[in-house]
């Protein structure tokens, strides 16, 4: 079913509301944007746009978590069929840096959050993400043996982390910082994060 048909009235004026407010912020920045113009963007009168939220703040928030990319990743992650962890995280990986290459305007968004909230809505987002954190968890059970005695959150964190790392850095540094193609050094980290970095035997852990 179409999500324009699924979605009440009421639902679809939040996503206008929404798709404005997030053009708007990208633009201008939270403090650069006004309630007044978030109802010009979305074509609605700022009295409809309170019918649907407290202030321009809760629009800030709900933004930030109708654009996050991990709510719309995440869910994939755990429909890949793997026959072993590296085949499993190997997919994982270019599914992840995939979406976040196509949602590059997030990373604006999070400087907002970042600079003009001093990560004040983190907590918040984080708790609607282990949801799914916590449902991710069963997609390396069945890989256990497979895997050093690491806390599964953990170890989630750990790939989270170093492939959202990788992504941001090949926006900024890419061709200009190594000779090696995208897709080696692709390779290269998800090498690093299977195996690290030591030698055989070196390893003090």
């Amino acid at each position: 079913m179409d999500d324009a048909i699924s979605l009440t009235r009421g639902e679809q004026t939040q996503e206008i509301i929404l798709n404005a407010a997030y053009e708007l912020f990208l633009q201008k920045g939270y403090h650069g944007t006004s309630m007044r113009q978030i109802a010009a963007q979305s074509k609605l009168t700022v009295g409809s746009i309170y019918n649907h939220f407290e202030n321009k703040e809760q629009i800030f928030l709900a933004v930030l978590k109708r654009y996050h990319p991990l709510f719309e990743i995440l869910p994939r992650l755990m429909e890949i069929q793997a026959l072993d962890i590296q085949e499993f995280l190997s997919l994982a990986a270019k599914q992840l840096t995939e979406h976040l290459n196509t949602h590059k305007d997030f990373l604006n968004l999070m400087f907002i959050e970042l600079v003009e909230f001093r990560a004040n809505h983190i907590p918040d987002v984080l708790d609607t993400i282990m949801t799914q954190i916590s449902q991710l968890e069963h997609q390396f059970v069945p890989f256990e043996p497979q895997l050093r005695q690491i806390p599964l959150r953990v170890l989630i964190r750990a790939f989270l982390g170093m492939f959202i790392a990788y992504s941001i850095t090949e926006m900024f540094l890419n061709e200009r910082f190594t000779t090696y193609p995208s897709e080696q050094t692709f390779d290269i980290y998800l090498n690093i994060f299977l195996h690290g970095i030591l030698v055989d035997g070196e390893t003090t852990i």
